[in-house]
């Protein structure tokens, strides 16, 4: 009977280490699942601004027109998006000429994880994206 009784000790000092090994090392594992999580959602804001610059460059050389542009990217970018600084080049829809160049550039801040970093660093994390076409009409 002492042999089992002791056994069973050293199983209840084992399941109580392995339990404590697990309290410490479940906040590790938490970290580092919502660590790829944030990187996987700034990969995806990041297409999702590359998309939305192509649209814009796209109508701003078919119609010229800057409001409708921008009510597009505003559009693709959704809730996530109105923080999203938006710049045209040339500004003017009069300084642009059939063949010239427009430029959409869009830079938005990821949030999350990045927003601890930015306190961390003082350092503030931006996502940009840009495309340019070549004007089609006036």
């Amino acid at each position: 009977m002492k042999i089992f009784q002791r056994s069973n000790k050293l199983i209840d000092k084992a399941v109580g280490q392995s339990t404590i090994e697990f309290i410490m090392i479940i906040p590790v594992i938490i970290v580092l699942v919502l660590a790829a999580s944030q990187a996987g959602y700034t990969i995806y804001r990041k297409n999702v601004l590359q998309q939305a610059s192509r649209e814009g460059a796209r109508i701003i050389s078919t119609t010229n027109d800057n409001s409708m542009a921008i009510k597009v990217i505003r559009n693709i970018c959704g809730i996530e998006g109105k923080n999203t600084s938006i710049s045209i080049d040339p500004e003017r829809a009069s300084d642009r000429k059939i063949g010239d160049m427009v430029t959409i550039s869009l830079m938005d801040c990821p949030g999350g994880l990045f927003n601890i970093i930015e306190k961390i660093s003082g350092k503030k994390a931006v996502i940009s994206a840009g495309s340019s076409m070549r004007m089609e009409c006036y």
